[in-house]
């Protein structure tokens, strides 16, 4: 991907603890409108509708609802 495909968003961090100790997660958006999914292919990347997304674990829903709340929000 370009290097300006993506602009992070600062404001956003979400801590999730793992069996190795707390990762801090960022979030970032894509600068273009249509997901770049030829790019992310070959590191077996994919983009999924916001409703097939409940059948993720829950850890991952989670992360989902708070970028979801601040995007909204925003």
């Amino acid at each position: 991907m370009a290097a300006d495909s993506l602009q992070i968003e600062h404001e956003f961090r979400a801590q999730v603890d793992t069996p190795d100790g707390t990762v801090t997660v960022y979030l970032a958006r894509f600068t273009m409108i249509d997901p770049p999914r030829a790019e992310v292919e070959p590191q077996e990347g994919k983009f999924i509708a916001l409703t097939e997304a409940r059948n993720l674990p829950g850890v991952e829903l989670q992360l989902l609802r708070q970028a979801y709340s601040f995007i909204m929000e925003g």
